[in-house]
Order: C-alpha cells, then structure tokens, then sequence
C-alpha cells in the first residue's frame, strides 16, 4: 500500500489548492502548481463532509501519517477552501495519486451556496469522492446531503442538446467513485432476520425507498444514480474519553481503541483498492491537466456559469495538447543542439541516428498527457512530425555547410604538405615520379577520409581532389603518347594504381 515516503515527488507538505475570498469567490492557489508537477496519470481523492468531523485525520491516514492535514480541538473548522497534500503519492513508475481536503459543509463562516461550490468541485476533480459523516444513515444523515438533490443545478455534463435537460445518468458518468464514512458508529451490521451484513449491504439498504418518505427517497434515488460505483465504512469512536476526543491529535496511533485503529486500516485498503485515474470522455488528466481543470471550473462559477464538464474538458485537452505539442518540440530542438550542433560535422547516418533518438524522446513527452485516443491528437501528431522535420532539415543543412568548411580546408591542408611542397621543389623524378606520386595520392586520401566527416567529403573528393590529382600527371608526364606508346596515363592510373 502506497504512502508518503514512496513519492519521488518533492514539495511542501499541506498546500492551499483553492482558496475563499471575501465574497465568497473561488481562486487557485499559487501553490496549486505542486499538482502540475506530476507529467503523468494523476488519481484525485477527495473528501468532504460536516465540519469538525475528522475529515483530515482520514485523509493523513490514507498518507500514513499521524499529522498532515490539520485536525483540531475547537469549533472553527480547520481547513478553508480546498488543500491539496504537496507530495503526490507514486502507485506506480508513471501513476500518482493527489489528496484534496475541503473546508467543513454547515460551518457558521460559509453559506450553502459556498458549500454547494466546493462539494461540486471536490466531486468535478476527484476519481474517489469519500464522504464523512457522524453516526448511522437515517433521515438526518440524508438531510445533510441534500446537497447532492441540487447538484445538477451546479454541474452540466454537456452530453445533450442546447438547452435540453440533462439526466442524472448523463453526469453520473463524470463523478466519481463514492465512499461514505460513518464515524462514531455504533449499531451492530445485522438484518431483519439477525444475519450479519457488510457496511456495503447496509449502505444499500439505507438507500433504499422507504415508503410513505417520498422527499427522502428523492433523495436516496438521486445518491443511487449519481455515484453508482459507491461503498460505505464504518468506524466506532477512536477513544472512549471525551477530554482526549478533543485533542485527539495528540494522542498516538497506537493508543487510540484496537477496533478502531482495524477499521481505519480496513478504509484505507478499501480506499486504495479503488482508487483510479481520473477520467474525463475517457481521457486520462495529467498533473498540469488537473491544475488547469480546477482554475476553468473556479472560472466558470466566479462569473455565475454553471460548468459544463465536456466544453470544459475539450477546451482543456486541446489546450493540453499544444502545451505538449510545444514541450515536445522543444525537447526535440534541445536534444539536437547538444547531440548534433555541437559535433558538427558529423556523418549524415550519424545525424540520422541522433534525429531518431531525439524524435523517440520529444514524442515521449508529446504523449505524456495520455490522450493518444483523443481525436484530436493526430492532428498534433502531424504538426509534429513536421515541425521536427523543419528542424531536422535546418540541422542537415548547417551539417552540409559545415561539412564543406570542414571537408574543404583539410583537403587545401593535406593537398599543401603531401603534394605541393614536393612538387614546386621538383621532387617527384626521374621513371619512379609517377609511382611516387601515386603513393603520396594514397596517403593524402587515407588522411583525408579519417579527418572528415559529413556529406561534403565525398563531393570534395571528386570535385576537388581529383582534378588536382590529374593536373600533377599532366605537370609529371608533359607530352602525349605516341601511338602505341605504354606511357603512364592519369586514366590508365585511375584503372590500376590509384586507389
């Protein structure tokens, strides 16, 4: 099971991911950024519920931490807005999973409106929605989350036609996994009949339509279709006396009741066994994704819009897939610089084998945000072929350029010490010059090709170093041969001696 000390990600602890202003409006944090330093595939579990219900100490439990999340003594509730826990915890190589706390519902500070926005953005940007409440699901506990009978009001799915209305099963498909806690829990699980039941079959029972309490079963009916993948917990007091009821943040783990702590270790299992990636349409939201996804909902709820999860999300993947597109491009250019650039000139298989390597990476990071499946991804997918291919065909050109500087002055440089010096001194004489040239040709060549690359060195040496070489047979043999003469020709050389 996942914990703090597993994530490869470092940050501050506990960090604001929303904050409250004075009228009520929602901002992100600055410190939301700590999301968006997860590339990958991000989980969200988020909790909410009554304030001064012991939201927090869950959620440091799921960390396996005694303190995180604040938890306190007094009435006030300890978190405002929405926290995010700073250290994504790593599930796996490309998979974290993000922890949101919410401010209490029903404090005295806030009004139901401001409530009914922060439960509805806690539901848009969690895959497991856990709600903690006190004591047993009776007609109380269904009041209380009567928010949830106004939800549609709040969120649009954007599945159906222009001002055509929605159905519960169209947003139900956007909302998360549900867990209900029921703390301070003391009823025995058993049916009508004495036979035991799990807290699941309770919480479905408790779900169920009761007849003659036709607002109720609104309510229940409108829970069942909303969050149909749905569990439920149940957990006794965690100590027997009142006086460290109030400070339990003091005490110990391992002094809080056995059956307690079991049922804190059953949470967090059933917690991590459900736990998934976050979803929108069937694309997978990245860290920076769900950065970006909870400032569009702020946005649209601060100018009195309802968000509308489909606009929203496709606004956010193509938003996501420039991003990526730019990132991409840039890793290209950046690989390239430091592998091909700076070892000017190379061979051009060389420069192919680069341009491979350096396309295999940026595609990585072009495909990091998982939305291959999205139709819009090919389109981006083009542009990046042919944005890397501008790049790779202005590396190739400054490869050639270099290249003939390159191939150029080395030819001037061996042609100068091997062949001209001896040849304005008169050296090459007598019956042996043309051999003794042949063989200074052999070593100017051999130095040639090791001290050049790149695809000038071919073209110098046709264009360059041949006809020089010819121009020294005809200075070394003057006159032309008689018919029949057997003299060393610059063709009969090429077809014999000179390799």
């Amino acid at each position: 099971m996942a914990r703090v000390s597993d994530t490869d990600v470092e940050a501050p602890a506990r960090l604001p991911l929303l904050d409250v202003g004075n009228a009520e409006e929602l901002h992100t944090s600055s410190s939301s950024s700590s999301g968006s330093r997860v590339r990958n595939v991000v989980a969200v579990v988020g909790i909410a519920g009554l304030y001064r219900t012991g939201k927090s100490f869950l959620l440091n439990r799921l960390l396996g931490l005694q303190s995180g999340f604040e938890i306190g003594p007094s009435v006030n509730p300890c978190t405002k807005g929405i926290w995010i826990w700073g250290q994504p915890v790593k599930l796996a190589a490309d998979y974290h999973a993000i922890f949101l706390d919410t401010e209490g519902l029903g404090s005295a500070q806030r009004t139901a409106s401001c409530d009914m926005q922060i439960l509805s953005l806690c539901l848009l940007l969690s895959s497991c929605f856990i709600y903690n409440s006190m004591g047993a699901i009776d007609e109380v506990a269904i009041d209380d989350l009567n928010l949830v009978l106004n939800l549609s009001r709040h969120i649009h799915a954007g599945t159906g036609a222009k001002g055509s209305p929605e159905s519960t099963a169209e947003l139900a498909r956007y909302l998360p996994t549900f867990m209900w806690v029921l703390r301070d829990f003391h009823m025995k699980l058993e049916g009508s009949r004495g036979e035991a039941m799990t807290s699941k079959d309770y919480l479905e029972k408790a779900l169920g339509d009761a007849p003659g309490e036709d607002q109720h079963n609104e309510l229940r009916r409108n829970i069942r279709e909303l969050f149909t993948e749905r569990d439920c917990v149940t957990m006794i007091r965690p100590v027997t006396d009142e006086a460290d009821l109030r400070h339990i943040e003091r005490k110990k783990y391992e002094e809080l009741r056995p059956q307690f702590r079991a049922q804190v270790e059953e949470f967090t299992k059933k917690v991590y066994m459900v736990i998934k990636p976050k979803q929108v349409d069937g694309g997978h939201v990245s860290g920076p994704m769900f950065v970006q996804l909870a400032s569009e909902y702020c946005k649209a709820i601060n100018m009195s819009r309802v968000p509308v999860i489909k606009s929203t999300w496709s606004y956010l993947i193509q938003h996501q897939l420039r991003e990526s597109l730019k990132e991409a491009v840039i890793r290209y250019r950046d690989i390239m610089k430091d592998r091909a650039l700076q070892c000017l000139p190379m061979r051009a298989e060389s420069l192919r084998e680069v341009h491979k390597g350096a396309k295999a990476e940026a595609l990585q990071v072009l495909t990091q945000a998982s939305l291959e499946a999205d139709p819009a991804f090919q389109e981006y997918r083009v542009d990046f072929r042919n944005r890397i291919r501008q790049v790779f065909e202005e590396v190739s050109g400054r490869n050639n350029v270099a290249s003939q500087r390159q191939c150029q002055d080395c030819a001037d440089e061996l042609y100068r010490r091997i062949i001209e010096e001896k040849l304005q001194q008169g050296l090459y004489k007598g019956p042996g010059a043309i051999m003794e040239l042949m063989q200074d040709w052999n070593t100017l060549q051999q130095q040639f090709v090791e001290k050049t690359y790149g695809p000038a060195q071919v073209d110098v040496l046709t264009n360059d170093l041949f006809p020089r070489l010819r121009i020294c047979v005809e200075k070394l043999t003057p006159k032309p041969p008689e018919r029949g003469d057997r003299t060393c020709t610059f063709s009969s050389m090429l077809a014999t001696g000179w390799k």
